[in-house]
């Protein structure tokens, strides 16, 4: 009956480590087979190594290429009950991105920490729309990213970086430098425009995020005397004109909605 019961427990154990250990030591072009279908926009070419330790040499997002991906899996995540990887954006010198993310034992998504720094104009390359001729860094810095749409989740808290923005080609024209500071509101998140320093523009705008995701902006965004058409032009496509140098930010909406367009 001892004997019954220890060659039990060490069954038990050997198809534990097996469903942990044989994932992780797949090849990656095997695992991608299984994993492309639900990535959706994201593809994955020239990738090598296993779901343990491995990469890509190639990521397009749309059909548009935007650098190679290396990954570690964090062995000791697996006690906080979650399967946690590491990930770091190769390939492209204007970008540093850094990543700690993975699934609960539970099934739901973990973002643990995003660290992103790249040109402005390079976020376009994630947007389905131009931006105007926008110049300058753009940095993010995330502590917690919760977006988890079937639950309903959705919280983040860290900051967002514009430094030394300018919009123009030929004779670009500074506009300043700005932060944004996301911070949990409950369930939810609540964001904080301001600018940072000497700025052309005055910024205070609030947002107010949901856990639905759904989201209130308001504020105002003025100007520090005359900037010329190209940047009123920019603030008139984001708010709404209250006298000459003065704009008023007033928007609701559905974050799920708007990344999906």
């Amino acid at each position: 009956m001892n004997h019954w019961k220890s060659f039990r427990r060490y069954s038990l154990f050997f198809l534990l480590a097996i469903s942990i250990t044989l994932p992780v030591m797949l090849p990656t072009k095997l695992l991608v087979g299984w994993v492309q279908p639900n990535t959706g926009k994201v593809e994955l070419y020239d990738y090598y190594g296993t779901l343990w330790n491995g990469g890509a040499r190639l990521v397009a997002y749309e059909n548009r290429v935007i650098g190679g991906v290396e990954w570690n899996f964090d062995f000791f995540s697996l006690f906080s009950g979650a399967a946690i990887w590491k990930l770091e954006m190769r390939g492209d010198k204007e970008i540093t991105a850094l990543a700690r993310g993975g699934v609960s034992f539970l099934g739901t998504a973990q973002i643990e920490s995003l660290y992103l720094d790249l040109p402005v104009y390079k976020v376009t390359t994630f947007l389905n729309r131009e931006i105007a001729s926008l110049g300058g860094r753009a940095t993010v810095d995330l502590t917690e990213l919760n977006l988890d749409r079937d639950h309903p989740r959705f919280s983040m808290m860290g900051s967002v970086k514009l430094s030394d923005l300018q919009i123009g080609r030929e004779k670009a024209t500074p506009i300043g430098s700005f932060v944004a500071t996301l911070n949990r509101e409950g369930e939810g998140s609540k964001i904080v425009f301001k600018h940072s320093g000497k700025s052309a523009i005055e910024l205070n705008v609030i947002t107010h995020i949901e856990p639905t995701g759904e989201y209130k902006t308001g504020g105002t965004a003025e100007l520090n005397g005359d900037m010329g058409a190209s940047v009123k032009t920019l603030l008139a496509w984001v708010g709404k004109r209250k006298g000459s140098n003065k704009f008023e930010m007033k928007k609701r909406g559905n974050l799920w909605m708007l990344m999906e367009n």
